[in-house]
């Protein structure tokens, strides 16, 4: 049997910045405490141990790092030695950013002037790139306020997304590396807006031999959609059906189905349900007899529309012989 002593000992701290900072930035030389670990276990395996190592990113820092990083125990070759222990087992990494001499970054801020048509609005603009990195005098750097402006660009009779290459408004004595022109994208959306219209109900799918009789006269239905949209709605736009497929003779409970264009959606139909009474044709009581009783006009089933009413019935029993 082999016993293997514990053991420990002392090893350096090495710090390995692992990716770059920003654009126009260097990072120094990283400042770390504690500089030394102690490493224990046993022998066979501490001995494997030069250094406790950990990595930093910097993940484009344009301003000094800070960070508390695990350490790992690592051998000559820089690989991970497992079985021991590092105390401590963190260390606090300090990697100073600057900028470079004759370097800045300054944001984009596109220059929009003018409104958006009536109905319209201003939802979203990008900037492709967001900043750049202007490059001269540091005396005239520092006068350059952060951000750095583009040509204007109209908003007047802009609808939808646009992407348009536009210049960059550049001090004298100041260049831009990697090109004078940026990419901005504008979304001119529409205003939503509600409206609320009143329609006569239209059935569809009545069975033959039979007549529907609705007493309610209209509907009201709420929507809501785009301004300019709502606004040139016409009568065959938005239409309510009741669909009757399926239904025999009675009084039946029928949730109204709204048509309406794309870019329209219901909000609510007031009623949400109506009555109608279906009969056979043969053995209906005539219309003029009851003065509250309206027929409805029919039609057949509307090509490619899936029919989304649900239906109570009550349907009408016929009498019980007397013997």
């Amino acid at each position: 049997v082999q016993i293997d002593r514990m053991i420990s000992k002392e090893v350096p701290v090495r710090i390995e910045v692992a990716d770059s900072t920003a654009f126009g930035y260097e990072w120094q030389t990283p400042v770390y405490d504690p500089v030394t670990v102690n490493v224990s276990g046993p022998s066979s395996l501490v001995e494997q141990v030069e250094a406790a190592g950990a990595s930093i990113y910097l993940r484009n820092a344009k301003s000094q790092v800070d960070r508390l990083q695990v350490i790992t125990a690592l051998n000559a070759l820089n690989q991970f030695v497992s079985g021991v222990t590092v105390t401590p087992s963190t260390v606090n990494v300090v990697v100073p950013v600057t900028r470079l001499p004759d370097r800045k970054e300054a944001a984009v801020r596109p220059t929009l002037v003018g409104q958006p048509d009536a109905g319209y609005r201003l939802s979203a603009v990008k900037v492709e790139p967001s900043s750049v990195v202007l490059s001269g005098d540091n005396a005239l750097l520092d006068e350059v306020p952060g951000f750095i402006e583009t040509e204007p660009l109209e908003l007047a009779g802009t609808t939808g997304e646009i992407r348009k290459i536009v210049s960059l408004v550049v001090p004298d004595g100041i260049s831009v590396l990697g090109g004078n022109n940026v990419f901005v994208t504008i979304t001119v959306s529409p205003i939503e807006g509600g409206a609320t219209v009143q329609r006569r109900p239209i059935v569809e799918n009545l069975g033959e031999g039979l007549e529907a009789t609705i007493e309610l006269e209209s509907v009201d239905v709420i929507l809501r959609g785009p301004a300019p949209q709502l606004e040139k709605l016409t009568e065959d736009d938005v239409k309510v059906v009741l669909d009757l497929g399926g239904l025999l003779a009675g009084v039946h409970s029928v949730r109204p189905r709204v048509a309406l264009p794309n870019g329209i959606s219901p909000e609510g139909i007031l009623p949400e349900t109506v009555e109608v009474r279906i009969s056979n044709r043969e053995t209906s009581t005539p219309f003029s007899e009851s003065p509250l009783a309206t027929p409805v006009r029919t039609t057949t089933g509307t090509p490619g529309v899936t029919p989304t009413s649900t239906v109570r019935s009550n349907p009408i029993l016929p009498p019980t012989p007397t013997p």
